[in-house]
């Protein structure tokens, strides 16, 4: 018992990315670094030499050195020596950590950051090759930690909230055809139906053959050649009406 209450005791120095939003949006020293107006925003001579004029020979400014060496350090005393910056592959269907260099599969690659708006994920979507303009960013801002559990499980539900339509057949529909939610009407009026369409029209060919009597072995004609070769309306001086009887009762013999 003593064992399982250290446990329960022991503090959680994670972050969540609620708790690295708001330290992003709020910490001024942090905020320094972003808030520095550009090479051409500048309002004065003055605020542009107190930015970006060289104040060592090794081309150091305030704006590229020292103002974002602080606000590195201040992220850093927050987040207290948590990976900051996160490289994962991900299987495109179960959505679990692979090793990249060993697997085979197509993966779901995401980059992860902390930047100025807080923790900036991005992930390729799965069902767009990389010409299509693949790439989905978002900022999180929910109570789950950084790290690589809490980063995986965002880019799920972020996916599954957002590029997929609600659970049902439409949903089905996409996973198993890996269509993109912006393709999927017109894929769905033009080529699913099509598709299924013409696979109904084949189910009902192969039923109307299964079900059809077999083809006769002997058509009609095949059967009056042949009384007409070996004689038999010869022997019996048969008519053109007693001709067509007799083949009519051949046939019938012939393919019972």
């Amino acid at each position: 018992m003593e064992v399982k209450s250290e446990q329960i005791m022991q503090p959680n120095n994670t972050k969540t990315f609620q708790q690295i939003y708001d330290f992003c949006l709020l910490d001024a020293t942090y905020n320094a670094y972003y808030n520095i107006p550009d090479h051409f925003e500048c309002k004065s001579r003055e605020q542009y030499r107190y930015y970006y004029n060289n104040l060592s020979h090794r081309g150091q400014c305030r704006a590229g050195t020292y103002i974002y060496s602080q606000s590195q350090r201040q992220l850093e005393r927050f987040i207290k020596g948590q990976q900051q910056d996160f490289y994962i592959h991900i299987d495109d269907e179960t959505f679990e950590i692979v090793d990249y260099r060993k697997y085979e599969g197509p993966t779901i690659y995401i980059v992860v950051h902390i930047a100025k708006d807080g923790v900036i994920i991005q992930y390729e979507h799965p069902y767009k090759s990389s010409c299509e303009n693949n790439l989905i960013r978002f900022t999180p801002r929910s109570h789950r930690l950084f790290n690589k559990g809490g980063i995986v499980q965002e880019v799920k539900n972020h996916f599954y909230r957002h590029h997929l339509y609600p659970e049902g057949r439409y949903r089905d529909l996409q996973i198993e055809y890996r269509i993109p939610k912006d393709k999927f009407v017109n894929w769905y009026r033009h080529e699913y139906r099509r598709q299924q369409e013409r696979k109904h029209d084949q189910e009902h060919r192969d039923m109307v053959n299964t079900c059809s009597p077999p083809e006769p072995e002997m058509s009609w004609d095949d059967c009056y050649g042949l009384l007409q070769a070996s004689g038999a309306f010869f022997d019996f001086n048969a008519d053109e009406y007693e001709r067509e009887e007799m083949t009519d009762m051949f046939y019938n013999m012939c393919n019972k």
